[in-house]
């Protein structure tokens, strides 16, 4: 009995000491409770609360030995609270409900960022500022309606918030801060208000699920990256007020119809409507932007330079013909084409840029001239359906990742010209049979072959011995076959 009676008070004693602090102070007036029954924690008091970080100050429910933060379902704010503190519930992963009064003018920056349980939440009319990250990371929010005192979205407010599927703007914002919805996946539409005149960096960018967007004719800038990625939104109107669009700000989506006259990458001072080909210059001598809707495409003789992302997700482009006047292909030039089956590149040109062809997923073929001296980092990357590459002498460098995950390729030659081949030039390639490498090992600088162990590397014989000590030296798990059954030979320029 005796032993059972201690057992007892010492369940009590831990019982009773679970939850050690339960209120405290937050604020010159305001208090704190938790309700350890209810999982409830409410705020009262006048004026505002403090202001906590994860360094120096942290709010008193996260600051405690019983870390009560991980435990709080619900928050009640009192009438006379005037501020909901920097970080004051950030990382309240079980907060499922919140109350805010009319007293509270401001939500601070942090302040519920990564409550991931939170489903809903209203915000008073009194609410003037949504502070910068204040709804970050919560996965559970699916609606939002922001009253008409709020002049500013703070910036990522609500990022990466990817339940959220409807928000509704007043009136009376005027500018939507850099990344205030960025990473919203589930929001389909929205409609950005009168009053709005800027929409910031990456404001919607990653808004994969963003089909339709009205922009009101109050908005004079569209910031860069403002909606990259969102590949869903099929098509947009840009007002005339419009005057400056930053670089990258429609990057990867698919249709857009027209623009007024605003200047600026990555689109120009024309209104596009039924314009096929958008340029950087009067002579239309650099290719800004393909507009057309694809199939079999032939690049204008003017050309000379084929600009960065020119091309970028043509999804509908078949075939394309490039004349003798194009010197240049530019940056991701063919990025994501993925209907693009075959290309001939003229003697013309003599660079082309990172990642041109990088995701052409039904590239078969592709005729490279002598002309050219580099194949840039990432040039075919992805490109999967291509199944042989023959290298011209001109070529002096293989750059990092030119062919990565190409896994239809079956033969590459290499000719004796190449002085690098830097890493993961064939990294992934996992149907790579044969290697026809002329190249004298003695004068590479780099080695990045990273070929599967299936693969035949033919080098000329008086070259074997040391490809031999190359490959088993850098490469000995990959167990590389190395034939000497090459003659040396120099391909005609």
């Amino acid at each position: 009995m005796r032993m059972a009676a201690i057992l007892l008070a010492v369940l009590w004693l831990t019982s009773a000491t679970t939850f050690a602090q339960t209120s405290g102070s937050c604020g010159e007036n305001a208090t704190w409770t938790f309700d350890t029954q209810t999982q409830t924690l409410t705020i009262s008091g006048t004026g505002k609360m403090a202001d906590y970080d994860d360094y120096y100050q942290i709010a008193p429910w996260e600051d405690n030995k019983d870390n009560l933060s991980e435990n709080i379902k619900t928050i009640v704010i009192n009438q006379g609270i005037t501020s909901i503190g920097e970080n004051a519930f950030g990382g309240c992963t079980s907060l499922t409900s919140v109350t805010i009064p009319n007293s509270v003018t401001e939500i601070g920056w942090h302040a519920f960022f990564n409550c991931t349980s939170l489903t809903s939440i209203t915000i008073p009319n009194s609410v003037t500022k949504i502070g910068s990250a204040a709804f970050y990371g919560c996965t559970s929010l699916t609606s939002v309606t922001i009253p008409n005192s709020v002049t500013k979205i703070g910036g990522a407010a609500f990022q990466d918030c990817t339940s959220l599927t409807s928000v509704s703007i007043p009136n009376s914002v005027t500018e939507i801060d850099v990344l205030a919805f960025c990473g919203c996946t589930s929001l389909t539409s929205i409609t950005i208000p009168n009053s709005v005149t800027e929409i910031g960096d990456n404001a919607f960018g990653g808004c994969t699920s963003l089909t339709s967007i009205t922009i009101p004719n109050s908005v004079t800038e569209i910031a860069m990256t403002a909606f990259v990625n969102c590949r869903s939104l099929t098509s947009v109107t840009i007002p005339n007020s419009v005057t400056k669009i930053g670089p990258g700000a429609f990057i990867h989506v698919p249709h857009i119809f027209y623009y007024g006259t605003a200047t600026g990458s990555p689109w120009g001072a024309k209104k596009l409507n039924d314009i096929e080909w958008l340029y950087e210059d009067d002579a239309h001598t650099i290719l800004k932007r393909y507009m057309g809707d694809g199939g079999d495409v032939t690049i204008p003789d003017n050309v000379m330079e084929i600009g960065s992302r020119a091309f970028d997700d043509c999804t509908t482009l078949t075939s394309i013909t490039i004349p003798n006047s194009v010197t240049k292909i530019g940056y991701a030039a063919f990025y994501g084409c993925t209907s693009l089956i075959s290309i001939t590149i003229p003697n013309s040109v003599t660079k082309i840029g990172e990642c041109a062809f990088e995701v052409c997923t039904s590239l078969t073929t592709v005729n490279i001239p002598n002309s050219v001296t580099e194949i840039s980092n990432g040039t075919f990357e992805y490109c999967t359906s291509l199944t042989s590459i023959t290298i011209p002498n001109s070529v002096t460098k293989i750059g990092s990742s030119a062919f990565y995950r190409c896994t239809s390729l079956a033969s590459v030659t290499i000719p004796d010209g190449v002085t690098s081949i830097s890493e993961y030039a064939f990294d992934s390639c996992q149907n790579l049979a044969d290697i026809y490498c002329y190249a004298n090992p003695d004068n590479l600088s780099d080695y990045g072959f990273l070929v599967n162990s299936a693969t035949k590397f033919h080098v000329p014989a008086k070259y074997l011995q040391k490809w031999n000590e190359i490959l088993s030296g850098n490469y000995p798990d990959k167990k590389i076959t190395i034939v000497g059954d090459l003659k040396i030979r120099k391909q005609k320029h």
